[in-house]
């Protein structure tokens, strides 16, 4: 298998204003997909502080921490949608 364009557009000596349109453009990827799951009907889960839901979160593992009740999420690893 044989990296894609985007791997060899990283890889490559782009100029720093290369950079910067390349994470504009990734930017915008990422509105438009928000914007998709909201449309959707998909909306954002808060996680942290909140008590652990198997049925909403994916834990990956058990941390005591102060200032947190046990079974409650303490840190988030990657936002989710519901």
């Amino acid at each position: 298998m044989t990296p894609g364009p985007s791997t060899d557009a990283a890889e490559s000596d782009e100029q720093p204003e290369d950079r910067a349109l390349h994470y504009e453009g990734m930017e915008a990827i990422h509105r438009l997909f928000l914007n998709a799951l909201r449309g959707a009907g998909a909306e954002p889960v808060d996680s942290v502080g909140y008590a652990f839901g198997p049925k909403v979160h994916e834990a990956v593992g058990i941390e005591a921490r102060d200032g947190f009740e046990p079974g409650t999420v303490v840190q988030e690893v990657r936002h989710g949608q519901r």
